[in-house]
C-alpha cells in the first residue's frame, strides 16, 4: 500500500472593527501558478499523517513527545521554511543515493502589502498644510508584496490580491483602473492591499482639493479718463481674488506682446498714441485661468482697445535739389532745406534757426549760408495742443567750391615755338580734384565737338591743329569753368632726297634691274625734310651694313663705303622729332672704268 504524507493548515482568522468597514480578508493557504504552497504566517499548523492521498481517509494528528509549541505549530522564518525527514528511501525502504533529507517546502507570509498613489495629470500647490490640484487629476493605486530589504522577492511572498479605496468616506471598493477627479470640492481618499494568505496593510489617508474654478479678476482706470481714451496721467490698476488655492498671478499684455507679470498698476506714458490693445487675466496656484472669459468691468479677463494720445507732432527734413551723402551730407547753395511736420490733432507751427536756436517761424524751403564748411540747422513742431516735439538738429556741408581739373600728354609728344606736337598714337589724360564732396565726372569735346563723360586715355587720330575743352562737375553739381588746350598732330614722316655728285655715266643691268653707274669718286648727299615737327636724324646702312647716323656726305666718304667698284644698296631711315619714321633704299653700280 502507497503511503502518502498531507499535510493540512487551519487557519485562525480573526477580524478587527474601524470606524470605516474594511472589506477583511480571510487568512488561509494559496498556491501559486508554479505550485509553491504559501501560508499566513499568523495561522498555527497542525501536521496530520495519512495512509492515502483521498481527503476522506483515515488519518492522525501528529503529536510532539518533545517540543510544547506544536500543535498548532507556528512558521519562525517568512518566506522560505521546510518540514523534512532525515533520508529519503524507495517503496522497498532502500536508502535512494546519494542520500538527502526528505524535504516539504513552505512559504510562510505574515507581512501586509505596501499600497503607494500616484497623482498626476494635474497642476499641483501645497500651501499651509493643504495640498491642492487643477484640473485633469488622476490617482494610480500601485501594490508590492516583497520586502527587497529583508530578502523577501516576489518568488517568496504569496503576492497582491487585491487594491480597495474609498472616497470621502465611502465604502470600500475593489480598485480596478485609474481614478479620475473631476468635481471641484474637497477629498479625502483612503486606500489598502490585501495578499493572498489573508494579510492586509492599514489605510492610507490623503486629503487634498480639487480646484477646477479660475479666480475672479477686475480692473479699474486711475487718473484722468474719458471712456476708453487715457490721459498721460491714467493708470490701469488690476485685483483679483481665489477662494481655493488663491492666485498665483495676474498678467498682461498690451498690443499682444509677450505676456507681464503685474506687480503695480500699470501707466500707460511710454505708449505711442493711438489705438491699443489691452488683455488681462489671472492664474490661480493650479493653473486654473480666467483669461477670455468676461468683460472689462466682469469678474474675468478680457481683451479690449483704448485709446492713448500723448505725442508731439513728428517733424523731419528733407534736401531738396544737390545733394551728396558722404562722410557728411554735402550739399550747395542751390539746395533747399524743407521742413516736415505731421500731427493727428494738426501741426500750429514748425520753427528753425541756422547755427542758432530755432527761432524763426518757417514757411517754405530755405537755403544754408553761401559759403564753405560744415553748418547746422535747428527744428522743432508744435501741434495745436501745444504739445511740442524735441528740437532736432542737422549737420551738412556746405560745398560752394568748384573742382579742378588738369590735362596730361603722355609721349610721343615735342613741344616748340608754343606748340605741342603729338602724334595719333599719343594718350591723353585727364584728371580732377575736389576736396568736398568730391568729383563726380569730368567732361571733354575735342574741337567743336559734344562733351562726353572722360572714362580714361583717348588719343586724336586726325592730323592737324586741335583744341581740346574739358571740365569736371563735382557731386553737388559745383561746374567748373572750362578749361582749353592746344595741340598739333603729326602722323606723317619726314621725306628723304637723295643726290650723287654727279651725273650717272652709264646704266648696268643687275639682276634684271637697271641701275644707274657712279664713277669711285662720286659723293653720296642725302637730306629729309618734315612737314611739322623737323626732322630729328638720318641713318643709313650699306649693303647690310652696320646702321649708322648720317650728318653729311663725308660720313660716307670718311668711311670709304662707296669708294670701291661694285654694286650698292644704301638703306636710308629718316625719323622726326615725334618718331615719325620713313624708309629709302638706293641701288646703284660704282665703276672704275
Amino acid at each position: 500500500m502507497k503511503k502518502a504524507l498531507f499535510f493540512f493548515a487551519f487557519l485562525l482568522t480573526f477580524s478587527g472593527l474601524f470606524a470605516q468597514q474594511l472589506i477583511i480578508p480571510q487568512k488561509g493557504w494559496y498556491v501559486n501558478e508554479n505550485g509553491r504552497f504559501f501560508v499566513n504566517k499568523h495561522l498555527g499548523i497542525y501536521l496530520w499523517l495519512s495512509f492515502s492521498p483521498d481527503p476522506n481517509s483515515e488519518k492522525h494528528l501528529l503529536k510532539s513527545e518533545t517540543c510544547k509549541w506544536t500543535n498548532p505549530m507556528f512558521f519562525d522564518t517568512e518566506g522560505y521554511n521546510s518540514i523534512h525527514s532525515p533520508w529519503e528511501v524507495d517503496s522497498t525502504g532502500k536508502y535512494v543515493l546519494p542520500q538527502h533529507d526528505v524535504v516539504f517546502e513552505v512559504y510562510a507570509d505574515g507581512l501586509p502589502p505596501v499600497v503607494s498613489a500616484k497623482f498626476y495629470n494635474a497642476p499641483k500647490y501645497y500651501f499651509n498644510g493643504k495640498t491642492f490640484y487643477g484640473k485633469g487629476l488622476k490617482v494610480k493605486l500601485t501594490a508590492t508584496d516583497a520586502y527587497p530589504s529583508q530578502g523577501l522577492s516576489e518568488e517568496n511572498v504569496s503576492g497582491v490580491k487585491t487594491i480597495y479605496y474609498s472616497i470621502n468616506g465611502a465604502n470600500y471598493q475593489e480598485y480596478k483602473g485609474e481614478i479620475s477627479f473631476d468635481k471641484e470640492g474637497e477629498y479625502t481618499l483612503k486606500y489598502y492591499a490585501t495578499d493572498n494568505v489573508g494579510n492586509y496593510s492599514q489605510p492610507v489617508e490623503k486629503k487634498f482639493t480639487v480646484d477646477l474654478t479660475p479666480p475672479a479678476i477686475a480692473q479699474n482706470i486711475e487718473g484722468d479718463k474719458k471712456g476708453t481714451v487715457y490721459s498721460p496721467r491714467a493708470k490701469i490698476v488690476l485685483t483679483s481674488n481665489d477662494n481655493l488655492s488663491g492666485v498665483k498671478h495676474i498678467y498682461y499684455s498690451i498690443d499682444g506682446k509677450a505676456p507681464q507679470i503685474y506687480y503695480k498698476p500699470i501707466p500707460i506714458t511710454a505708449l505711442a498714441t493711438g489705438q491699443h490693445t489691452f488683455e488681462f487675466w489671472s492664474v490661480d496656484n493650479v493653473d486654473n485661468s480666467n483669461r477670455g472669459t468676461g468683460n472689462a468691468g466682469g469678474n474675468g479677463g478680457t481683451k479690449y482697445t483704448f485709446e492713448f494720445d500723448n505725442v508731439a507732432p513728428s517733424v523731419s527734413y528733407e534736401i531738396v535739389g544737390d545733394h551728396y551723402k558722404g562722410k557728411y551730407d554735402y550739399i550747395s547753395s542751390r539746395t533747399k532745406i524743407k521742413l516736415i511736420a505731421e500731427d493727428k490733432n494738426g501741426v500750429k507751427e514748425i520753427r528753425y534757426g541756422i547755427n542758432a536756436k530755432p527761432t524763426e517761424l518757417y514757411n517754405e524751403p530755405f537755403t544754408m549760408p553761401a559759403k564753405t564748411g560744415l553748418e547746422t540747422f535747428y527744428y522743432y513742431a508744435v501741434d495745436q495742443l501745444n504739445n511740442q516735439s524735441t528740437t532736432k538738429s542737422k549737420v551738412v556741408f556746405m560745398d560752394n567750391t568748384n573742382p579742378t581739373t588738369g590735362i596730361n600728354y603722355k609721349y610721343p609728344q615735342f613741344f616748340n615755338r608754343d606748340t605741342l606736337f603729338i602724334t595719333s598714337k599719343t594718350k591723353i589724360q585727364l584728371f580732377a580734384h575736389d576736396y568736398q564732396s568730391g568729383v563726380l565726372r569730368i567732361e571733354y569735346a575735342i574741337d567743336n565737338g559734344q562733351f562726353q563723360e572722360y572714362t580714361g586715355e583717348f588719343t586724336i587720330p586726325t592730323e592737324g591743329y586741335h583744341t581740346i575743352k574739358f571740365r569736371a562737375i563735382d557731386r553737388v553739381n559745383n561746374v567748373e569753368k572750362t578749361k582749353e588746350s592746344s595741340c598739333l598732330v603729326d602722323n606723317y614722316p619726314p621725306k628723304i632726297y637723295v643726290n650723287f655728285s654727279i651725273e650717272p655715266i652709264d646704266v648696268k643691268d643687275v639682276n634684271g634691274e637697271k641701275l644707274n653707274v657712279y664713277p669711285t669718286y662720286t659723293k653720296m648727299y642725302i637730306g629729309a625734310t618734315d612737314k611739322y615737327s623737323g626732322t630729328e636724324a638720318i641713318y643709313l646702312s650699306v649693303n647690310g651694313g652696320p646702321k649708322f647716323r648720317y650728318i653729311s656726305a663725308k660720313d660716307i666718304a670718311r668711311r670709304g663705303l662707296i669708294s670701291k667698284p661694285g654694286t650698292y644698296t644704301v638703306v636710308i631711315e629718316a625719323i622726326d622729332k615725334l618718331g615719325n619714321k620713313s624708309t629709302k633704299t638706293v641701288k646703284f653700280v660704282i665703276s672704275n672704268e
